[in-house]
């Protein structure tokens, strides 16, 4: 073998494992339990308001079209019946991301066939809009699980719980928990998760 392979036999290796220790490095600092605030309800749909003039709770749920509701447009979006949390434009789109929403349809807990969770429901409204109007936020990192349980008139607070703490808490209530669990570890590979508790009952995002 010559010294040109050789070094690039070593270069290839050094690569690995340097890549190998970003990697166990960056599972390290999700394992620290990190809190954060963001601002309540009100405060957000306000500030989004004033910047930019929507509705932000109103997007197209389906990834091919992610349309967003105006006043201008005069378009009505319509709201899933089955949780009462995803939009969509039209009938059409509903329809096409059915595939991927039945997965996740429905996944509120402890006393599921109560579908109105305004605590809950304003939490993760605030969560979307935080991340649209701060890119730099941690909650817009993926691989993490946060909870919400804890509010005051000016903001949420939001701490990380490890994935088996979610599953052993949370999904434990979840009708067809196996499914969900196998749903949420593709999920949490490409964002974060969020549980609102400001109820007895809680809601997943």
């Amino acid at each position: 073998m010559g010294q040109k392979a050789k070094n690039a036999g070593k270069k290839t290796n050094k690569t690995k494992q340097q890549t190998q220790e970003d990697q166990e490095f960056q599972d390290y600092m999700k394992s620290i339990p990190t809190m954060i605030r963001i601002p309540t309800y009100s405060q957000s749909i306000e500030g989004f308001k004033t910047q930019h003039k929507g509705n932000l709770l109103k997007t197209c749920q389906n990834t091919n079209c992610r349309k967003k509701y105006y006043k201008d447009t005069k378009k009505t979006f319509k709201v899933c019946g089955g949780c009462n949390c995803a939009y969509y434009c039209c009938k059409e789109c509903q329809r096409e991301d059915w595939v991927n929403h039945k997965k996740k349809c429905g996944f509120i807990g402890i006393e599921p066939n109560n579908k109105t969770i305004p605590n809950n429901q304003d939490f993760l409204v605030a969560v979307n809009i935080h991340m649209n109007m701060r890119k730099d936020s941690e909650i817009n990192n993926s691989g993490r699980y946060w909870v919400c349980s804890e509010k005051d008139e000016d903001c949420y607070y939001l701490r990380t719980i490890t994935k088996e703490e979610f599953e052993n808490k949370y999904l434990i209530y979840i009708k067809d928990t196996d499914k969900a669990i196998i749903f949420y570890e593709e999920q949490i590979k490409t964002r974060s998760i969020f549980v609102s508790h400001l109820d007895k009952e809680f809601m997943i995002a």
